[in-house]
C-alpha cells in the first residue's frame, strides 16, 4: 500500500508518519516485524516522495528506509519528594455547654449554646458582644388528654382467704336484787353478774348494773374479776346506773365476774347483766 506526498521536497507530513503507524499496528499480526517491541520500519521513494509499509525488515531498492524506534525499558523509579509544609490552623469550633442555672455573662464564647438542664431551656448562639440571648424551653405545651383506654380483660380469681376467727358471744342475766356488802370494812365484794368463757381467745368482757338503796343517790365501788382475781382496778359508783368493760385473754371455762359495794349497807345491785365478744382466737 502507498501513500502520495502533496508536497515536494525532503520533508514528510506528519499526517504520513501517523499512517505509518497505524499501518504498523495492522502488522503486529505477522510476527514481529514492526511491532511496538521491535519498531516500525517505513520506505521512502526518493524521486516520487512516495511513503510505503513494506512486510519486511528492509526496504527495496530506489528506496530510504525510514526507522521509527521501539518502546525504551522503563527509567528508575524517581526521588520521594520533599514534605509539604503544614497547613494553616483551622478556625476554632463551637462549643455547647451545659449547667444546672441560667449561663452567666463570662461563660462562652461567641457563636457557644447553652442548656439549663434544670429548666431544659436552650441559649443561643451567644451574641458578639458577649450577652447571651433569651432562652427557648426545649419542653413542648402539654398535649391534650387521650381517648379513654378500652376496658381491659376480666382478670383470674384470686385465691380463696384463710378462714377467719370465729366470732363466739356468751352473755349472762340477772334481774333480781343483789344485797351488795358496804365496803367501809365489810368485806369482800359481792358478785353482781359473772359469765364463763367457751372457748380460748381474746374477748371484750362488758358489764351493765343498776344500783340502789330507795331513792337515795348510789354511790359505791365496782371491779372486773378473772377467776376471783381483780383484773381491773376499782371503779367508783356514783351513779345508779354503770356499765364496764376490758380486754381479757381467757381459756375455756374461765369466769368473769363483776362485784361490787354499797357505801352502806341496805344498797343493791339489780337488772344486772354481762357478756363475752370473742374479738380474735
Amino acid at each position: 500500500m502507498k501513500i502520495y506526498n502533496s508536497k515536494s521536497g525532503s520533508r514528510y507530513l506528519v499526517g504520513a508518519v501517523a499512517f505509518g503507524l497505524f499501518m504498523g499496528s495492522a502488522a503486529i499480526a505477522s510476527g514481529v516485524i514492526n511491532s511496538p517491541t521491535s519498531g516500525y520500519t517505513l520506505c521512502v521513494d526518493s524521486k516520487t516522495k512516495m511513503i510505503s509499509h513494506p512486510g519486511t525488515s528492509k526496504c527495496p531498492k530506489g528506496t530510504t528506509s525510514l526507522i521509527l524506534g521501539s518502546k525504551g525499558e522503563d527509567g528508575a523509579a524517581g526521588l520521594t519528594g520533599a514534605a509539604g509544609l503544614n497547613g494553616r490552623d483551622g478556625k476554632d469550633g463551637k462549643t455547647l455547654w451545659n449547667g444546672t442555672k441560667d449561663p452567666e455573662i463570662t461563660w462562652g464564647a461567641p457563636g457557644d449554646m447553652f442548656i439549663n438542664a434544670t429548666t431544659k431551656t436552650l441559649f443561643g448562639p451567644k451574641n458578639l458582644d458577649g450577652t447571651w440571648p433569651a432562652g427557648v424551653s426545649m419542653v413542648g405545651p402539654k398535649g391534650d388528654q387521650g381517648p379513654m383506654g378500652l376496658t381491659g380483660a376480666t382478670g383470674a380469681t384470686g385465691a380463696t382467704g384463710a378462714t377467719g376467727a370465729t366470732i363466739q358471744y356468751v352473755s349472762s342475766r340477772v334481774d333480781s336484787p343483789v344485797a351488795l356488802n358496804a365496803y367501809d370494812g365489810i368485806l369482800p365484794e359481792t358478785t353482781v353478774v359473772s359469765v364463763t368463757a367457751p372457748g380460748n381467745g381474746t374477748y371484750l368482757a362488758s358489764f351493765y348494773t343498776e344500783i340502789y338503796q330507795g331513792s337515795t343517790t348510789a354511790n359505791g365501788l365496782c371491779s372486773i374479776f378473772k377467776n376471783g382475781v381483780n383484773v381491773s382496778g376499782q371503779f367508783s359508783q356514783n351513779s345508779s346506773i354503770k356499765s364496764y368493760e376490758n380486754t381479757l385473754t381467757l381459756l375455756s371455762g374461765d369466769v368473769v365476774s363483776l362485784r361490787c359495794n354499797g357505801n352502806t349497807s341496805g344498797y343493791s345491785a339489780q337488772n344486772s347483766f354481762a357478756y363475752l365478744l370473742k374479738v380474735s382466737n
